[in-house]
């Protein structure tokens, strides 16, 4: 039977509940956007908070993975669950600040290391790539490299497009270029060239995506290679970062790299080498701060093949 052509309809109930969910957000923000960013920060944080009460699935798997993966009891597994439901609700209180007044962006995070590094690798004219992951605030992390350098981040289209109109229109006032996923590789390139930070979210499992298997917190997990691809052929640096959050509004950010393998003739060796060096990085900046992390998403879902 031949599939039939065309795209695939959005039934009208998941319409009307984005839409609904749309305006509703359109509304809150609109209402709490003029308050100092102390009070949006908590208002946010109890409200995401309600999030760990209402969405089980969510909770569940949050839980799960904590108490499987760091060896935890379920009420510790539990706090660091709700803790990060709360730091989740404070990520979007100061993207919605930032966004609306970007010369905040400085004075919420500490990145003279950042900044040192990073400045010190673009000297070489290669263009820098930087590896990150649903750590701490990623959004006020390209903000800030957007600040101190030309930045270009890889985002994923989002499914409706008055979402994906909004946050694209508040990424690019936080002077943040954004290539999507499927423009290819080319546009990445173009920005290595141009001598940009190219940032790239690394940490979750996409099928659909280029990977390999590596460890992450001792387990194979399926692992996209487009950050090691990409310096393996321009040779470009490649630093691990990410945000710590030390304060309700106040960040700090932890930075590892460049990161380097004795390289070999077996190119396939190298990538996979380079994958689970970035993500060995990431790994222990989890671990400073696990309640940051965005554990609901199931990192570990898909499985290698029995052999």
């Amino acid at each position: 039977m031949r599939r039939r052509s065309g795209k695939h309809r959005t039934p009208l109930y998941k319409l009307f509940y984005r839409h609904l969910l749309w305006w509703t957000g359109k509304l809150i923000m609109r209402l709490v956007v003029e308050l100092p960013l102390s009070v949006s920060s908590f208002f946010f944080s109890r409200m995401f908070l309600l999030w760990y009460y209402i969405v089980r699935r969510y909770r569940h798997i949050a839980v799960q993975q904590l108490k499987e993966t760091l060896k935890l009891d379920t009420k510790t597994a539990e706090k660091i669950t709700k803790e990060m439901f709360a730091h989740l609700g404070r990520n979007f209180a100061e993207f919605l600040a930032i966004s609306a007044d970007p010369r905040l962006v400085l004075s919420l995070v500490d990145g003279e290391e950042f900044c040192r590094r990073i400045g010190e690798a673009l000297e070489r004219r290669r263009g820098v790539v930087v590896v990150t992951g649903h750590i701490g605030n990623w959004e006020l992390l390209g903000a800030y490299s957007a600040y101190r350098f030309p930045t270009a981040v890889i985002a994923k289209r989002i499914y409706f497009k008055k979402y994906d109109r909004e946050i694209t229109t508040r990424r690019r006032k936080l002077r943040m270029s954004v290539i999507y996923q499927e423009d290819g590789v080319r546009p990445i390139l173009e920005a290595l060239h141009k001598n940009f930070v190219v940032g790239i979210l690394a940490d979750q499992d996409i099928p659909r995506l280029a990977g390999d298997f590596v460890q992450f917190f001792g387990k194979p997990a399926y692992t996209v290679t487009a950050p090691s691809t990409l310096v393996l052929k321009t040779g470009s640096p490649l630093f691990v970062a990410a945000l710590k959050r030390i304060s309700p509004t106040h960040h700090k950010i932890l930075i590892e790299g460049p990161i380097e393998i004795s390289s070999s003739d077996d190119r396939n060796k190298d990538r996979i080498d380079l994958t689970q060096a970035w993500t060995s990085a990431l790994e222990r900046m989890v671990l400073q701060t696990p309640e940051q992390w965005v554990w609901f998403h199931k990192r570990w879902k898909t499985r290698p093949e029995r052999g």
